[in-house]
């Protein structure tokens, strides 16, 4: 797992199995369906360590949907993740079949 500056901590993340990712509701999830979660302009995808900061983050830009994901899954699939000093778990893009709930 690569360092890319001071502010990332890595390593901590087996204790927890699901992250969650927050979209705003006008977000098309068929989109979401075919192509996974995408970073789009971001570096990384960012995931909140619970359902209510997922929703705290997604008001800020409208009525949130948040998607629950199984990073333990995605871990033993070989995937990496990075945790922010403020506790933001960030990732590559995320396929589809990591998101085990949505949540309106």
């Amino acid at each position: 797992m690569a360092q890319n500056n001071n502010d990332i901590r890595l390593g901590r993340f087996m204790s927890m199995v699901l992250r969650h990712h927050s979209e705003q509701i006008g977000i098309a999830l068929d989109s979401i369906k075919r192509d996974g979660i995408k970073r789009m302009k971001r570096m990384y995808v960012h995931l909140s360590k619970d359902v209510e900061t997922a929703v705290n983050v997604g008001r800020r830009h409208g009525k949130p949907v948040v998607l629950v994901i199984d990073t333990k899954a995605m871990h033993e699939d070989g995937y990496l993740f990075r945790i922010t000093a403020n506790g933001v778990w960030q990732s590559e893009d995320i396929p589809w079949r990591y998101v085990v709930e949505i949540i309106e």
